[in-house]
């Protein structure tokens, strides 16, 4: 029915936001459950053969890959080699 239909995008809507609030978090746990509870979701209520849901899986599956936990760069080496070149111009 219509209002299942809606009912069920809206909650996908939420899992989506739920996601987002945890990647602002950088809350890595809440960002993968949610992405795969929308998976779940969109497999059990969508016709995942038509091009959009295909689309939307194929989008989801590359999020869920993503890690929140960024690696500072280390600018222990870029320093240094930027302090040889401006020694180099002073001679």
């Amino acid at each position: 029915s219509p209002i299942y239909q809606a009912t069920v995008k809206e909650a996908i809507y939420m899992q989506l936001q739920q996601a987002q609030w945890a990647v602002i978090h950088k809350n890595q746990a809440i960002y993968e459950l949610s992405l795969k509870q929308a998976i779940t979701s969109l497999k059990q209520h969508f016709d995942v053969n038509t091009k959009p849901a295909e689309s939307i899986l194929k989008q989801l599956d590359t999020l869920e890959h993503v890690s929140l936990n960024m690696e500072k760069p280390t600018s222990g080496t870029a320093l240094e080699l930027l302090n040889q070149v401006i020694e180099q111009q002073k001679l």
